[in-house]
């Protein structure tokens, strides 16, 4: 009995913990794998265009127990690639390559890379890369904007050109411009420096004006400057247009119109609709401001008005064009 006792007590409640815990060793689940970089901003610095791709490493631990599978690399542009292993095992040390295609790069904005994983830790990692690109030539504006110029009128601007390699200066070219209001010519100002002289003019239509400019140089390489411009009219109108609202057949509203110049200039003609009537003097008159009243002739006007009042100056080749609406409602009985 007392043996028995001794076995219930002591050496089964053993036994019993003994099997418990080699059970929950044996049934111990590993620890999936997962990635540590070293950094997830890598920096180019200043890249010269010209020395043509550039590599930078970015090293990786994998601190689970299991290997990580390498599914796929993402990058948001077409100048940045990533290269890398295919997996890396339990405790390893691995290496990715950022290469960078300087000739690609358009802006100096970041770029993105997404590393795809198995790991359910670690499923994707980013990667943000940092350059900024010197071109083998540059220039003060990357777009020669004129801004607003008058019908008629010619101007010219003044755009530097750096070159960043060695070359001949006096061996780079101008293309002859696409458009004959365009003309340009370089000067050397140092080993390395150019102005080019932009002349644009005259220009008669009105509206948006855009081109472009390329420079050749001795090596192959090629440069573009757009060249762009508006032409507004010399004479400001206001209102720009004249919006009688609702009124009723027979109360022939009118309204105020003002033309102005910075110089004074003579208003040659003004084509009026049938159902407006223009009050005021202009004939044989040059001045800096005509103010006129436009009439409304409700009587046999139609019911809704919508037409447009021309006026032709002596310095705008296009006429002067203001829309002029209105309706006519119905009296209350």
């Amino acid at each position: 009995m007392a043996i028995r006792k001794i076995i219930n007590l002591l050496i089964f409640p053993l036994t019993l913990i003994s099997f418990t815990f080699l059970m929950l060793v044996n049934n111990q689940k590993e620890l999936p794998g997962y990635l540590v970089l070293e950094r997830d901003i890598v920096e180019f610095g200043e890249v010269p265009e010209w020395e043509g791709k550039t590599t930078r490493s970015v090293r990786v631990w994998n601190k689970g127990e299991k290997k990580v599978k390498i599914e796929r690399i993402e990058s948001d542009c077409g100048y940045v690639r990533v290269e890398g292993p295919k997996e890396i095992k339990p405790g390893d040390e691995a290496e990715f390559k950022v290469i960078l295609d300087p000739k690609s790069v358009r802006s100096d904005r970041s770029a993105g890379a997404v590393i795809f994983t198995d790991s359910p830790r670690t499923p994707y990692i980013y990667l943000t890369v940092d350059a900024k690109v010197r071109r083998f030539a540059e220039l003060s504006a990357e777009v020669c904007d004129f801004g607003e110029v008058l019908p008629g009128s010619i101007h010219e601007k003044k755009v530097l050109l750096w070159v960043n390699i060695p070359m001949e200066i006096e061996e780079i070219k101008l293309a002859p411009p696409s458009s004959d209001v365009l003309s340009w010519r370089m000067e050397e100002r140092g080993r390395s420096e150019c102005i080019l002289r932009v002349k644009l003019g005259p220009l008669r239509k009105k509206g948006r004006f855009s081109s472009a400019l390329t420079i050749l140089f001795p090596d192959g390489r090629t440069m573009m400057m757009p060249v762009i411009a508006k032409v507004i009219s010399p004479v400001r109108v206001k209102p720009r247009h004249i919006f009688f609202g609702e009124v009723f057949r027979g109360d022939n509203p009118t309204a105020e119109i003002s033309f102005e110049s910075d110089s004074p200039f003579r208003i040659r003609d003004l084509l009026v609709p049938q159902h407006l009537k223009i009050e005021g003097e202009w004939e044989g008159k040059r001045q800096t401001r005509f103010v006129l009243k436009v009439r409304w002739l409700t009587k046999s006007s139609p019911d809704f008005l919508r037409e447009r009042i021309k006026m032709m100056t002596d310095v705008d080749p296009e006429p002067i064009q203001v829309p002029v609406y209105g309706l006519i409602g119905k009296r209350s009985p």
